[in-house]
């Protein structure tokens, strides 16, 4: 009997112990996580915000500011006052109102067309809110078979809509208990955001609805300040599903926006600050009874570059004026160009004062400009100067010189004759320019006079008399074909050899005959 008894004692202890333990864990998602259901019967409430970390700036050399941040605001909704004020559909379907009466699109990612027959629509969304959606079905035990139409059946019920309200109503408050639903019991994502950037005019309409839960919260945005530059100073927006499997793992939450192309994504670890969290208690009428930072919002580091935005500025004009007088010719030499690029360096240190492409578009509307520039046949947003690869035409004629200079295959004194015609080899018999054009020749040239009028016809006779592999040797030490080194995305070049041949081609074609 004393076994029995001391036996149901543990077992009795071993319950409470279970039931305060679910308790504790119950209270700490809701008080610290704000991820717990709305305590009805609760005094306060206290919401976990995430402040947005300020982006650094990007800075030409001369500390001019060519992309930053302004102060902006956010319109959020607190799900627990929104909830508690009796009202939350009501309240909801005036705010929604008032964004169709303004005529702005608010934040919404429900997964159900807006109109009868319902369809699922995951099929646009990325695999993280497919899977958001999924987990919000498991929350609230519906089938994850479920049709869409007998889903937003049961939501009607679920979230009391009234039977009197049209369906249009019905699809557009449930889209926003969805978002708000998500962001209680299911992910980590951020607080609510409703409208993003709102004018100032937009805000203070809004916020006269004085909907429960509803306010504006501080941030700021990316500015561009300058409209040149467009290539090198690249993009940012919100990250995909590939980018989040990778940015997850360094602390990023999966609405975080990144860089995604030039400087913003070659720096974008350094760019990123570390975002803060604000504690709110607010009490059922919304009003706030006290607020601390829980971590405190760490901005990004300034990127100075060695760009000179001035040069830039008259790389890109130049181009388009050289661009537009071509194109005004009816035919000739340069009529039917597409694009061009300029790269300015410093010779002494290597680095790069302006680095320019045409066609350009404009850094500050690209978002809104996005479905044009990609049908544009000219390529717009392409960088001309480091992502395509081209021909390197007389450029090669240095690396030949300093090979036979190196080599003793010539002496700066070493004078070939220009004959207009290479006819060593029959079938193929190349010519110098001057000669196709006029029928003249550049006569004797030694090394300095070859480089100064271009001749072909000496680098035919020195290419001849050399061993390939030497001239390979001094293009690769001079870079060509390799990378630059530059922290911008580039392509890399091939050079003429046998490696680059068997790569290239397979069987008889494969031959290297140098």
């Amino acid at each position: 009997m004393e076994r029995i008894t001391r036996f149901r004692a543990i077992a009795m202890l071993l319950v409470c112990a279970l039931i305060l333990g679910l308790f504790g864990v119950r209270m700490y998602a809701v008080q610290m996580l704000g991820a717990g259901d709305i305590v009805a019967d609760s005094d306060t409430y206290t919401t976990y915000y995430t402040v947005k970390a300020a982006r650094g700036e990007l800075l030409d050399r001369n500390g001019n500011v060519m992309v930053g941040n302004r102060a902006s605001y956010d319109l959020v909704i607190n799900n627990f006052v929104l909830t508690n004020s009796g009202n939350a559909n009501e309240h909801l379907l005036r705010l929604i109102r008032m964004a169709d009466q303004l005529g702005v699109e608010y934040i919404e990612n429900f997964p159900v067309t807006e109109t009868r027959p319902y369809e699922y629509t995951l099929a646009e969304q990325s695999a993280n809110w497919q899977g958001y959606f999924q987990d919000y079905l498991w929350e609230l035990d519906i089938d994850s078979d479920i049709s869409a139409s007998r889903l937003m059946e049961e939501l009607r019920k679920m979230y009391k809509i009234p039977e009197d309200w049209s369906d249009a109503d019905a699809r557009a408050v449930i889209g926003l208990r969805y978002e708000l639903k998500l962001r209680t019991d299911i992910t980590n994502l951020s607080s609510y955001v409703f409208l993003e950037d709102v004018p100032d005019d937009i805000l203070n309409a809004i916020l006269e609805l004085n909907i429960p839960g509803l306010d504006a919260a501080a941030t700021t945005k990316r500015e561009y300040y300058t409209t040149y530059a467009a290539h090198i100073l690249g993009t940012y927006s919100k990250m995909n599903a590939e980018e989040w499997e990778v940015y997850k793992e360094k602390g990023y939450k999966m609405d975080d926006k990144i860089g995604k192309s030039g400087l913003e994504k070659a720096f974008e670890e350094y760019l990123h600050g570390t975002d803060g969290r604000l504690a709110r208690v607010v009490d059922k009428n919304g009003n706030i009874v006290s607020q601390y930072y829980v971590k405190e919002p760490v901005a990004g580091h300034n990127v100075e570059t060695s760009i000179d935005l001035n040069l830039q500025i008259v790389a890109e004009e130049a181009m388009k004026q050289v661009h537009d007088e071509l194109t005004a010719q009816e035919s000739g030499s340069g009529s039917d160009i597409q694009g061009m690029a300029v790269v300015v360096m410093d010779t002494r240190t290597g680095e790069v004062l302006a680095c320019a492409s045409y066609p350009t578009y404009n850094p500050a509307t690209f978002n809104q400009d996005w479905d044009q520039l990609r049908v544009d046949p000219l390529k717009p947003t392409l960088n001309r100067a480091l992502q395509e690869i081209y021909p390197p035409g007389s450029t090669y004629k240095v690396a030949m010189s300093i090979a036979g200079l190196e080599t003793q295959t010539i002496s700066r004194y070493t004078e070939i004759e220009d004959k207009g015609i290479f006819t060593k080899y029959p079938g193929n018999s190349p010519r110098c320019l001057i000669y196709t054009r006029n029928g003249r020749t550049h006569g004797y040239l030694n090394v300095a006079g070859a480089l100064e009028d271009s001749c072909n016809y000496f680098y035919y006779v020195l290419g001849d008399r050399m061993d390939w592999d030497d001239v390979d040797a001094v293009a690769k030490t001079l870079g060509l074909g390799e990378h630059t080194g530059i922290e911008l995305g580039e392509r890399i070049g091939q050079r003429a050899n046998e490696e680059t041949k068997k790569k290239n081609y397979s069987g008889s074609d494969a031959h290297w005959y140098a």
